[in-house]
């Protein structure tokens, strides 16, 4: 990882861990996403469901030994349609999204991976796998070509924008 990048994340990460409450938690009549600026967007099951749908193939991992088939919409749908990320690009390459699953493990992308103006990640909030539904609070994200599949959350219960504050890097 780049210099500049880790310590954005440590910035980001330590902005975070001193928010209080859940940023965003998966229910069963919906999900909360928390912007950057603390601000909660309630997302329901149907809004959710309303999305166009992205399938994801998963290779073999450590779980499991077939590949595995992943369906629901782009995070970044997601994100848009809560109105989390309507900064300017500028802004939004500051931004990180933070994830969290109910056994506590967190990982995190930065807003530009999954914007299509940037690279454009097809990470998904995935509903479905090998066609079976999650259920609510079940919702997992999947990130297609992480090796390790360390940014991929089980069972989420939070997604939150955090910004970077400007001269973090230093």
């Amino acid at each position: 990882m780049r210099p500049i990048a880790h310590w954005a994340l440590v910035a980001a990460l330590s902005l975070y861990a001193g928010t209080t409450g859940l940023s965003a938690h998966a229910r069963a009549d919906g999900l909360v996403v928390r912007d950057a600026a603390g601000a909660e967007h309630r997302l329901s099951m149907t809004d959710l469901a309303a999305l166009p749908v992205v399938r994801v193939t998963m290779p073999p991992g450590k779980d499991h030994t077939a590949p595995r088939l992943f369906e629901g919409p782009l995070l970044w749908s997601v994100l848009s349609r809560a109105g989390v990320v309507g900064d300017p690009p500028r802004d939004l390459a500051a931004r990180v999204i933070l994830l969290e699953g109910t056994d506590r493990y967190h990982a995190a992308l930065a807003v530009g991976e999954v914007a299509p103006d940037f690279e454009g990640k097809q990470v998904i909030l995935a509903e479905r796998m090998d066609g079976a539904d999650l259920g609510p609070t079940h919702l997992r994200i999947v990130v297609p070509g992480d090796r390790r599949g360390a940014g991929g959350v089980h069972d989420l219960t939070r997604i939150s924008i955090v910004a970077i504050p400007s001269g973090a890097a230093r």
